[in-house]
């Protein structure tokens, strides 16, 4: 389980949820440099096209990480009844 909660969440480089966090705050010109909110310049930016294409793509590739670590809790859970 540690293993796949650390490829899912944690480890750089294959799309891992906490990289694309940074690619989410990146897309929205916010994060540590904004105090991690939003300013003007995001509100403009999430009403264009492509960057609410690019927002759902990496939302969700969070999704399909956390549908495979829920995955892996329940065979684990099972496992554990059986």
């Amino acid at each position: 389980m540690a293993d796949l909660f650390y490829k899912r969440y944690i480890a750089d480089g294959n799309n891992e949820t906490h990289g694309i966090g940074w690619k989410i705050w990146g897309c929205l010109h916010a994060g540590p440099q904004t105090g991690y909110l939003p300013e003007a310049e995001s509100f403009q930016l999430i009403q264009q096209p492509a960057v609410q294409e690019e927002l759902k793509r990496l939302f969700r590739i969070v999704f399909d990480n956390d549908r495979a670590v829920g995955k892996g809790i329940l065979e684990i859970l099972e496992r554990a009844h059986n």
